[in-house]
Order: structure tokens, then sequence, then C-alpha cells
């Protein structure tokens, strides 16, 4: 029989076990004109695969994210229906895990451009107020305002 210690951490062994999070986890989302992704995460190879459908449910494009150890987005690569790279990103994060920046790349990893992400600072929101978008020379390019549900103003 074992001793009260040895009871004590092999139990506390088996509920960090069961309460970590699952290496694998799946999240659907469904749009407001019919379109749907599905987000496949695996935490232990540190990325997740987005794959999105129109309303017919046909392929429109998938992102691949390279994630960091709290699972927050370093870089995509987005591919096409074809599976051709038509797009990539590198991402800055804040403490809260809210992407900040996002530089972006063409197939080849040339330069097209830069977005910042300004949030509100009350209610701790996690919604973009607004984005400044940048091209690949460093000029502003001008973008609305963004309302609290993340749409734009007209």
């Amino acid at each position: 029989m074992l001793n009260v210690p040895v009871r004590l951490a092999l139990l506390l062994a088996l509920s960090s076990t069961v309460l970590a999070e699952p290496a694998i986890r799946i999240i659907n989302r469904e749009f407001p004109d019919g379109s749907r992704s599905s987000r496949y995460i695996d935490s232990s190879k540190r990325e997740s695969t987005e794959t999105f459908l129109d309303s017919s449910l046909r392929l429109t494009h998938k992102v691949v994210y390279k994630l960091d150890d709290r699972l927050a987005p370093v870089s995509a690569i987005m591919y096409n229906s074809k599976g051709v790279i038509y797009q990539k990103s590198a991402y800055k994060t804040d403490g809260e895990d809210r992407v900040i920046q996002e530089v972006i790349y063409g197939p080849k990893d040339n330069l097209l451009g830069t977005k910042n992400y300004i949030y509100s600072q009350r209610g701790g929101g996690g919604i973009a107020v607004s984005v400044d978008t940048y091209d690949a020379n460093g000029n502003l390019i001008q973008t609305p305002r963004l309302s609290k549900s993340g749409k734009r103003n007209r």
C-alpha cells in the first residue's frame, strides 16, 4: 500500500493530466452570409489550420497558423482554393494575446504592407476599434474607424 504523500502526489499528477487543455481542438463558425470556417488547433505542434467554405460549401481558402506557447498566432500562410500560397503574415501580439501588428508578405516573401490594430481602452475590449494600414513603402492608407461591433462605420 502506498503511503499518504505518494498517494497524494499520484492523485495530483492524474488530476493535472485530466484537467490539462486537450492537444487537439476544433472550432466551427458560421457567418451571416452562410459561409463558414472550421479551425483545427493542434497545441502539441503549435499549429492551427482554418479552412473557409462559401455558402455552397465550396472551399474558398485555407490559413495555416504557427502558434506560440500560449497558442497566440506568430505567423500564417494563406492558400487559395487550389492550394497555392497567395499571402504570408507575421504577427505581433500584446500581453492580452491580441494581434497588434500584422506584417503582410506576398507568396515570394516580398513586403506588401503592414496593419496596426488599435483596441479600445474602455472595458478591456478584445475588438479592434481601428486598423491603420500601410503599403510596402510605409505610406498610410486611410481606413475607416470600426464600430464597437468590429464593423466599419460609414
